[in-house]
């Protein structure tokens, strides 16, 4: 009964550093998407991303009962046992394989959280610059106005009209 856990366990993890390398490989498409300005090259590869984490979530949600039923069958006395509590337990290949695997997945883990970082940091440097472009637009204090065909001020510039295309 424990080898087999132990195998379904070294199986879901595989799977789940294999998603966080398919993930990283997407976040760097979106980052690509990102600086070409390809919105729908961007929207559809944040939906494949949702997809993508919404599978692992579900990944997770069996390796984590995975490590508690080893957890019960090696009396782990652990609150939150880990899998390197459950490594440390083990004997022989299945200890060194499941501590490989433990290593692979912080690193793909990390890989991920490294490029999410400077994607969200792009994305917030690109609102940046369009609030920026907008503000210096249309600022509400500003003496712009907006003329007619016979060179008099028709109103003021709004936001609004801009965006609207009014002007």
């Amino acid at each position: 009964m424990m080898q087999r856990t132990v195998e379904d366990l070294i199986s879901t993890l595989e799977k789940q550093i294999g998603n966080y390398r398919e993930l990283k490989g997407l976040v760097l498409e979106e980052r690509k998407a990102i600086v070409s300005n390809d919105l729908r090259d961007l929207s559809e590869t944040t939906s494949q991303i949702g997809l993508l984490v919404a599978s692992n979530n579900q990944i997770e949600m069996t390796r984590v009962n995975l490590v508690k039923r080893l957890a019960a069958i090696l009396n782990l006395t652990e609150s939150n046992p880990t899998l390197s509590h459950i490594a440390r337990r083990l004997q022989g290949s299945l200890s060194a394989k499941l501590m490989e695997l433990r290593r692979d997945m912080i690193s793909a883990i990390g890989e991920v959280q490294r490029q999410n970082r400077i994607n969200a940091e792009m994305l917030k440097y690109c609102a940046g610059l369009i609030d920026s472009v907008l503000r210096n637009l249309v600022d509400p204090v500003s003496s712009k106005a907006i003329y007619g065909n016979m060179g008099q001020a028709k109103r003021r510039a709004t936001l609004a009209s801009l965006l609207d295309h009014q002007v």
